[in-house]
């Protein structure tokens, strides 16, 4: 249905014609099917992927999405975006996950190693950080290594030159034994050590 009027139904001033959505699901028929231990997926968040019904009362359904975790779904909106899907598509694995509640990341999210932080600024051991006044840098990939704490170098002297980085792709913020240049120059140092 489309409402081309100047005033909407609160009184408000559409800034143009609006389509209002009309209801042409069935949404009873897809409740029937839906109850405690059904299996089902989001249609408009795909990557939460199934879900595992937990409860269903007169205002909402709750659902735990393996990606997506814990959603409730309000009544009226269940025909339209929750899809059932039989336990025979779903294996073995999933329902045991899906039973006890753990969440997985989600599809494309980074690795857990890639989420550790420093036991001593708790920044990402990921990121390359700076400390005293630019005069050191910490290397990503050794930090990781560590898994505990930044590893900081003396900056510049462990780190590439501006020609060299160039030349580097993809090794952005690493000291120069991890690009594969020399051993490191410089004595390491931790997180938490320096001033």
């Amino acid at each position: 249905m489309i409402h081309a009027g100047p005033f909407r139904d609160d009184g408000r001033r559409f800034a143009a014609a609006v389509a209002v959505p009309t209801r042409a699901i069935n949404h009873e028929t897809n409740m029937r099917e839906l109850s405690k231990g059904s299996y089902c997926l989001h249609r408009a968040m795909p990557d939460w992927g199934t879900g595992l019904v937990k409860t269903v009362n007169e205002q909402q359904v709750v659902v735990f999405f393996e990606h997506g975790g814990t959603r409730p779904i309000a009544r009226g909106y269940v025909g339209s975006m929750l899809r059932v899907v039989s336990a025979d598509e779903v294996t073995t694995e999933l329902r045991a996950t899906l039973e006890r509640g753990e969440q997985k990341p989600p599809r494309g999210a980074k690795s857990a190693a890639a989420a550790k932080r420093c036991k001593a600024c708790y920044k990402p051991l990921e990121n390359s950080m700076y400390a005293e006044k630019r005069n050191w840098k910490s290397c990503p990939q050794c930090s990781a290594q560590n898994g505990e704490f930044h590893v900081f170098y003396e900056y510049p002297r462990a780190f590439a030159t501006t020609e060299t980085k160039s030349a580097a792709k993809g090794s952005k913020g690493l000291c120069n034994a991890c690009r594969g240049g020399e051993r490191a120059l410089t004595e390491a140092r931790l997180c938490g050590t320096l001033g």
